[in-house]
């Protein structure tokens, strides 16, 4: 996989300035399609394209989704959100002169090198929410009952209001995670002076950010502060971009036989995911089934005391064991035979050597070493490809959150957004400083 980007980079390299002929093009699109029968570029490849793009040039890898966006607006001619060959030779040989500048032209439109060489990179974690617990603690011993009560009975498919309400609550808690606008507030309030701010979902929870604007210097130290949406507190992170190690997005650009696998894996849980919420919800069932039965284990074992019983019926035992030990005297007449027995056979040494002389072959040594890579080789593939499912299942439901809603309005203008705050600069990270606040009311 790594050799086949490099190759990717090189050709492109060969390139640069030059117009295309359909052989030059369908090289191109060979290094980056993975459905060989479908022939399409799906969003992933495209930005693995750009990405090696913009290594070809030497700039820095940045490669936002307004920017990835902007690049099918140009190419893609349907709606179906891939490029098909056709589009690709289209736009490659006959209609630009160019091609590879066009696209370089398109990706870096909203920003310049010197600015993203002086961006702020800030990631924003969930620190914590208001937990149920809490909520229970804030109600009555009768209330909670019942509230307990609703949702054994509705884990066991009785169904009813409480079901409707924390599927509305769900489907609202997704639809917030993925407004754009909300999280551009947030980081247009921790960093007042950012000109463009570039949003990446990660992974359900956790948001990345770029900003760009006309900063004089690099951020020289880390800073945070916290953000409060939505019930939330959040933890953001700021810290200077390097233009020479970082990459925005932080994708994997593997290709080959990884994304292959990767994207099947994507594929097949955004389809059951889906299917199980249309029909069964058997994720969220047995969710509840299993909060349920933790529950009623609790309760049962503080009645009867099974916990205890176990633990001082073992202690017990351990105890008889050991008492029968000391007076018969086994484990140390057992030790001292055995110990009698190797003295005169001389085991432990025999032992000894023959491991030395193994460990010290080299065919041993060699096969050993090769196995080791081999192991680390396999750690490596699964986690990629973990890590590239994780990435495209994101992206899957982003899109699909972005096709069932039309695109909202900047949060300070839209019904419920969140107001726009006085700026406020964040505070440097260290040990006499504490970090800044940010609020949205």
């Amino acid at each position: 996989a790594a050799q086949n980007q490099l190759e990717a980079i090189k050709f492109i390299k060969t390139r640069l300035d030059q117009s295309f002929d359909e052989q030059s093009a369908k090289s191109l699109f060979e290094f980056y399609t993975l459905d060989k029968q479908t022939q399409r570029l799906q969003p992933p490849d495209v930005r693995k394209l750009l990405l090696d793009l913009l290594a070809a040039y030497e700039w820095p890898l940045v490669v936002p989704d307004e920017s990835l966006d902007a690049v099918f607006h140009e190419l893609c001619l349907n709606d179906e959100g891939s490029i098909s060959w056709i589009e690709f030779k289209s736009f490659f040989v006959f209609l630009q002169d160019k091609p590879l500048t066009k696209l370089l032209e398109i990706v870096t439109k909203m920003f310049s090198k010197q600015q993203l060489c002086l961006s702020r990179l800030i990631t924003i974690k969930p620190a914590r929410s208001r937990s149920k617990s809490e909520d229970v603690a804030d109600t009555s011993p009768q209330q909670a009952a019942a509230a307990e009560n609703d949702g054994v009975a509705n884990a066991g498919g009785g169904g009813g209001g409480n079901d409707d309400d924390d599927e509305k609550l769900a489907e609202q808690q997704q639809q917030n995670y993925y407004d754009r606008n909300k999280w551009k507030q947030a980081v247009q309030r921790l960093i007042p002076d950012a000109t463009q701010i570039f949003i990446y979902f990660m992974d359900g929870y956790n948001i990345l950010a770029l900003a760009v604007g006309a900063f004089e210097t690099a951020l020289s130290e880390p800073a945070a502060a916290e953000v409060h949406l939505d019930d939330v507190l959040y933890l953001a992170t700021i810290r200077a971009f390097d233009a020479t190690s970082d990459m925005f997005p932080p994708v994997l650009r593997s290709g080959g036989m990884k994304s292959k696998v990767a994207r099947r894996i994507a594929d097949s849980y955004i389809i059951a995911r889906q299917w199980d919420e249309k029909h069964l919800k058997l994720v969220e069932k047995t969710a509840k089934v299993a909060h349920s039965v933790s529950i009623k284990w609790t309760e049962f074992d503080e009645k009867y005391k099974v916990n205890e019983r176990v633990n001082a019926t073992t202690a017990s035992i351990i105890s008889s064991v050991k008492a029968f030990d000391e007076k018969h005297q086994l484990t140390r007449r057992l030790s001292a035979g055995a110990k009698s027995f190797d003295e005169k056979f001389g085991i432990s040494d025999k032992l000894s050597s023959l491991g030395d002389k193994i460990s010290s072959n080299e065919k041993y040594q060699m096969v050993s070493n090769k196995a080791k890579e081999s192991l680390k080789t396999v750690v490596k593939t699964v986690d990629d490809i973990g890590v590239e499912t994780q990435q495209l299942v994101q992206d899957k439901r982003q899109q699909q959150q972005q096709q069932q809603q039309p695109e909202s309005e900047p949060a300070d203008q839209a019904e419920g957004g969140v107001p726009v705050a006085p700026p406020q600069q964040y505070g440097v990270l260290n040990d006499d400083a504490v970090a800044a606040q940010v609020q949205s009311q």
